[in-house]
């Protein structure tokens, strides 16, 4: 599914391109609204943008994801080379590869939290 935005100043103008949207086929649970203005969106009957969705913590929760795996990877090759991959510290490596992707993910989710989602910066 195609996202599309559109940009307005006032929420009377958002309710009239919902009207628009709605008789030209498109069901209201797909439109939604992003604003400062909650009270607003709610007097004029939109359906306000979810809040987790406004910040890029699932973005970038994807790419502490990526690093989370190339870095236990690379921890895992360091365990292989010194030989700490034996049949009894092999557990113990891969649980160690699991707190990294998981520390990586986590942190990454945490800083993606604080910023405004990169779609609605451009």
């Amino acid at each position: 599914m195609k996202d599309t935005y559109f940009v307005a100043d006032d929420l009377d103008e958002v309710e009239l391109i919902q009207n628009e949207l709605m008789e030209a086929g498109v069901e209201k649970d797909s439109i939604s609204v992003w604003s400062g203005d909650a009270y607003g969106v709610d007097t004029h009957h939109l359906k306000a943008e979810n809040e987790l969705l406004k910040t890029d913590a699932i973005p970038s929760m994807r790419s502490g994801l990526i690093c989370g795996l190339i870095l236990s990877g690379v921890a895992l090759f360091g365990f292989l080379g010194l030989g700490l991959m034996s049949s009894e510290y092999m557990s113990a490596g891969l649980i160690f590869c699991g707190l990294v992707i998981g520390f990586c993910t986590w942190e990454a989710g945490l800083l993606g939290l604080r910023r405004v989602h990169r779609d609605f910066t451009q």
